[in-house]
């Protein structure tokens, strides 16, 4: 997320309703947002190592499409190396060192 504007929006979303709203958000937002999609399987593990949002970044938040009820949101933005664990019905967000 490039500036504020956004963020009180999206981060209160869950990951179904962001999915859901995703292309009219970027629409609504279009020099506040910026999207990366990832997919995953559950049991993966997967590093990141300081993602390049440009210098301007306010907000990383990961939304992860469950078929369980949930939240399935994690931010991210003060870690700069961290470890994505995807679960059966979750997923985790471990910092790195």
């Amino acid at each position: 997320m490039k500036d504020g504007e956004a963020l009180p929006v999206v981060q209160s979303l869950t990951a179904r309703e962001w999915f859901r709203s995703r292309d009219q958000l970027l629409r609504d937002h279009p020099n506040s947002l910026i999207t990366q999609r990832w997919e995953f399987v559950p049991g993966q593990t997967k590093s990141f190592d300081r993602l390049s949002f440009g210098n301007d970044g306010v907000a990383l938040i990961i939304f992860a499409h469950y078929l369980t009820s949930g939240a399935h949101r994690a931010r991210v933005d003060h870690l700069e190396r961290f470890t994505l664990v995807l679960g059966r019905n979750g997923f985790r967000v471990e910092p790195e060192d």
